[in-house]
């Protein structure tokens, strides 16, 4: 359960100075603060600061292991995020932004291990997306294409073991790019087909890189607890898998009694610690697949779903439901 809250000043201003605010309380809560600057001319000029704290258990399936909700898999952390960014345009399809962003871990708790440490990081990032789709909870025509590129190039004091999910000394820079497309179609007034692709890849092993940063998927929704988390809606939760991964899904969407919808999923994942291994499997669930049936609404606090899946790593049938608005 969560509340979103937001407030800002010129916003709706076509140039100018603009100040915004947003608070989501309840589970997982955050606040973020954005000041921007929109040139008559040219590009628009950002500066935000957000602080956010998660509170998960994430499954590791790198390898078949049963599920385990023990404290072993929690993760609790606190994170500091200060971005300066540069976006181009002002087409209502198009959003392009370089920049850079400085963030610290001051609290973390992983696998019952505590630590308070006012560490940070600094990355580069691009960021391009367009998208035209008539609706962003249920689509029935346009397509989403999103690129993103990160750079990490440095850090400081990260004096803990890799068995504490934290990079060791001798830091060394790392790279991770993601790609996805959505696409939905309309067949007829009552019938959407709609496809989804996500690609990340994290140049170096989890020994190395931060754990914020490693690949996490599961769930319907987006960006659930980590900004990169990929949704795959045949298994429930957080995940973490290997650094290179891709999931796709094809969804066969019924409407029904102008607000009512049921949806056929059929999904893949395919995981992987090099390129090289995608051309066999090394691990007993490098490939994984699943079905759902879910079962949606339209209403006026958002999305209302209701869903049962199947997958072939837990082997189990899982059920979802929720409702409201994706942040």
């Amino acid at each position: 359960m969560a509340l979103a809250l937001n407030g800002g000043l010129g916003v709706h201003r076509l140039y100018g100075s603009r100040f915004d605010a947003s608070f989501k309380i309840g589970l997982n809560p955050y606040a973020r603060f954005e000041y921007a600057y929109r040139f008559l001319k040219g590009p628009q000029l950002s500066l935000a600061l957000e602080t956010r704290y998660a509170d998960f258990d994430s499954h590791n399936r790198s390898y078949l292991e049963s599920r385990d909700d023990s404290q072993e898999d929690r993760y609790r952390f606190w994170t500091n995020d200060l971005t300066f960014l540069v976006r181009s345009g002002r087409s209502p399809y198009f959003d392009v932004y370089a920049g850079m962003n400085a963030g610290n871990i001051p609290y973390y708790n992983f696998r019952g291990f505590s630590k308070r440490d006012w560490n940070v990081h600094y990355m580069a990032l691009g960021h391009f997306a367009f998208d035209n789709r008539d609706d962003r909870y249920f689509p029935q025509n346009g397509v989403c294409v999103q690129a993103d590129y990160q750079f990490v190039f440095g850090n400081h004091s990260f004096n803990q073991s890799a068995e504490e999910g934290i990079a060791q000394d001798g830091f060394s820079p790392y790279h991770i790019a993601s790609f996805s497309v959505k696409d939905a179609a309309s067949i007829g007034p009552y019938f959407t087909l709609l496809t989804s692709f996500d690609f990340r890849f994290v140049s170096k092993g989890y020994d190395n890189i931060l754990f914020i940063h490693r690949n996490y998927a599961g769930g319907f929704v987006p960006g659930r607890m980590v900004s990169h988390h990929i949704p795959f809606c045949c298994i429930n939760g957080v995940n973490q898998f290997e650094r290179i991964i891709t999931a796709a899904d094809v969804d066969f969407r019924v409407r029904f009694l102008t607000k009512n919808y049921v949806t056929l999923s059929v999904c893949t994942l395919h995981q992987a610690n090099a390129f090289r291994d995608f051309t066999y499997k090394t691990t007993n669930n490098a490939f994984a697949f699943g079905f759902a049936l879910q079962y949606s609404r339209k209403t006026f606090m958002g999305p209302l779903r209701a869903a049962l899946n199947w997958n072939s790593i837990d082997r189990t049938v899982g059920v979802y439901v929720g409702v409201g608005y994706d942040f």
